[in-house]
C-alpha cells in the first residue's frame, strides 16, 4: 500500500499592531467581529484556503496591540515582504502587519513566549482625539500614591483575586518582573511585564490601584487584597480602551531570521 505523501507546510510568524475598538476581542466568536476572524479572512485571500492562526494571547474586546505575535502554517513560502504587503492590502486599516518571518517549524506564538509587556494609559482631562486609547479620570487628586502601590505586584504571586471569574487556567501564579507608573502631568502610564497574564488581570490591577488612590489607601491595603486570593469590593476593573499589548518576548528574536 502506498504511503500518502504529506503536504509541506511552512510555519509563518507575524508581528502586528491593531486598534481593538471595533472588535469583540482577539479570539474567534460566532456572529461577532474579532481580530482572529479578520486576520483569517486576509490569510484566506492570500493563500486561497482557510488557515487557522494562533495568537500569543487573547486580548479582550477593545484592547489594542503594538506588538501582538501570531503563527500559522502556510501551504507555500512566499517572500516575507510580499506576505506583509499582501496581508495589509486585505486587512482593514485598524490592523497592520509590521513584520513577517519563517521561524523554526516547532515555534508556537503562545507557548514559546517568555515575557509579555503591557501598558495602560490614563488621562486626567477630557479628550476627543484619545478617547479610544485612554481611560479619562477627573477625580484622581493623589496620583503620587500610585508610585508606592505598583511595586507590590512585583515577584511571584497568586493572582486569583485579580482575574475574571471566567479565567480558565491550571493555576493562577504569575511572575511579574516589571510594575511601575510613569506620571507625566495629566498623562499617566502603567507598565507591567510578566511570564503570563490571566483574563482581565492588567485591567483589574490598574482599576484597583486607582480605587485605592481615590480612597487614600496605601501599599499595605493592596498587599492584603493580593494575599486574600478572593474578590473584594475594592477590586475594580478598568475599561479596556486604555490597555495595550506592547511586546511579546521570546528566547530568540524570531523576526531577525525572516527567510
Amino acid at each position: 500500500m502506498e504511503t500518502e505523501e504529506r503536504e509541506q507546510v511552512f510555519r509563518t510568524a507575524l508581528k502586528l499592531e491593531y486598534e481593538g475598538t471595533a472588535y469583540a476581542g482577539f479570539q474567534w466568536q460566532p456572529d461577532q467581529r474579532t481580530l482572529q476572524s479578520a486576520l483569517e479572512e486576509a490569510v484566506l485571500k492570500l493563500y486561497g484556503r482557510p488557515i487557522r492562526i494562533i495568537g500569543s494571547g487573547r486580548t479582550d474586546s477593545g484592547v489594542h496591540a503594538r506588538g501582538q505575535v501570531l503563527h500559522y502554517d502556510a501551504p507555500k513560502k512566499l517572500p516575507v515582504r510580499n506576505v506583509q504587503l499582501a496581508l495589509n492590502s486585505y486587512l482593514p486599516r485598524d490592523i497592520r502587519v509590521l513584520s513577517a518571518a519563517y521561524p523554526e517549524p516547532s515555534f508556537h506564538a503562545r507557548f514559546d513566549a517568555v515575557q509579555r509587556h503591557y501598558s495602560y494609559q490614563i488621562l486626567l482631562r477630557p479628550t476627543a482625539l484619545e478617547r479610544s486609547f485612554a481611560w479619562t479620570l477627573f477625580d484622581l487628586r493623589n496620583s503620587g500614591i500610585l508610585l508606592e502601590l505598583a511595586p507590590v505586584f512585583r515577584g511571584e504571586h497568586d493572582f486569583s483575586s485579580f482575574c475574571s471569574v471566567h479565567t480558565e487556567a491550571e493555576h493562577k501564579m504569575c511572575i511579574v518582573s516589571q510594575s511601575r507608573w510613569d506620571l507625566d502631568g495629566e498623562h499617566l502610564t502603567y507598565r507591567i511585564s510578566a511570564n503570563r497574564f490571566l483574563h482581565s488581570m492588567v485591567r483589574m490591577i490598574v482599576g484597583t490601584m486607582i480605587q485605592l488612590a481615590r480612597k487614600g489607601k496605601n501599599s499595605s491595603d493592596l498587599q492584603s487584597l493580593l494575599g486574600a486570593k478572593q474578590k473584594d469590593p475594592l477590586i475594580f476593573t478598568a475599561p479596556a480602551c486604555g490597555l495595550f499589548l506592547d511586546r511579546v518576548e521570546y528566547a530568540a528574536d524570531i523576526f531577525s531570521n525572516k527567510d
